[in-house]
């Protein structure tokens, strides 16, 4: 048994489950963003995607809980890059949104919360 590509394997494994946590943290941060930002364009689109998201999310950190350490530094890398997508697809300066995430866990992943 070859220990060292073992181990490689593992830590390959753990990236890129990382990637989908925060690729899915970010898609769901950019449409609570618009959700908030532009309450006249809100559609059912957008509610879908934020529960697609969720949903995803959610599986991702319950079938790695090894990255569970992990998730207060992906949600800081996730929302700099919504806040950057938001900007972009709302037409709306990044100065607008808050410099911090403003929602925690609970909210993020709490089906019915949609910001005000």
């Amino acid at each position: 048994m070859d220990i060292d590509n073992l181990i490689e394997e593992i830590e390959s494994m753990g990236r890129s489950e990382k990637r989908a946590l925060e690729s899915s943290l970010t898609v769901l941060l950019m449409h609570l963003l618009k959700w908030k930002y532009q309450p006249q364009r809100r559609s059912r689109s957008w509610q879908l995607t934020i529960k697609t998201q969720r949903i995803n999310f959610s599986k991702t950190l319950r079938e790695n809980p090894g990255l569970n350490p992990k998730f207060a530094q992906c949600l800081v890398d996730a929302y700099q890059i919504a806040v950057l997508k938001a900007a972009q697809e709302t037409d709306y300066d990044t100065s607008i949104f808050p410099v911090e995430c403003p929602w925690n866990l609970v909210q993020i992943t709490d089906d019915s919360f949609y910001p005000d």
